[in-house]
């Protein structure tokens, strides 16, 4: 063998090496497994019951920062769902680490909409309360659809695992086939 082509195979070796080296130092994500997408529904859901709940007393700025660094704290929070706690807080952590500037930006639009409604409830004495909940619903689908759907919960079948229901316990489920059937236990 000639001594340029030795040199082109080191060359080539080494590069490979050094690719794969700086592969490895990349963070491992685990977004898109299920226990990720469940806790993605999971923090949204709990970042919007606390807009919810503490919009009247904060603007809506105050309420999505403060929600958005203590969400993941709380382990308390997820104790309902079927992913053991700890599980769903570390992924809590990735989802809001990964998505934060996005969901910090629908959250502010959310808790925008929500402080309107209250105010707006509070001024009329009609009772629009029914139409500003489906507004608010449709608004915290759509930040689902935005975050978990279409970023975290890529490439999960979510037709047939995430129909996030209540079951007759009372408990939140995560693992509800399109037939209704809970999932097997190891898949939980």
């Amino acid at each position: 063998m000639s001594s340029f082509t030795i040199f082109a195979r080191v060359l080539v070796l080494m590069l490979l090496s050094v690719t794969l080296s700086q592969g490895a130092k990349l963070p491992s994500k685990r977004v898109g497994d299920k226990a990720t997408c469940v806790a993605c529904n999971a923090t949204l859901t709990e970042i919007g019951k606390d807009i919810r709940d503490k919009s009247k007393f904060i603007g809506p700025e105050e309420v999505v920062i403060e929600s958005m660094s203590n969400v993941c704290s709380e382990v308390k929070r997820f104790i309902t769902y079927n992913y053991p706690p700890p599980e769903m807080q570390n992924a809590c952590r990735e989802i809001v680490g990964t998505y934060e500037e996005k969901i910090e930006r629908l959250m502010y639009k959310y808790a925008k909409t929500v402080e309107k409604n209250k105010k707006k409830k509070g001024e009329d004495s009609e009772d629009s309360g029914g139409e500003n909940e489906a507004q608010e619903e449709a608004m915290m689908d759509d930040i689902f659809m935005k975050v978990c759907k279409r970023e975290a919960c890529k490439g999960i079948d979510l037709e047939t695992y995430m129909q996030i229901e209540k079951s007759e316990s009372g408990m939140r489920t995560s693992g509800i086939e399109a037939t209704g059937q809970f999932a097997d236990q190891d898949e939980l």
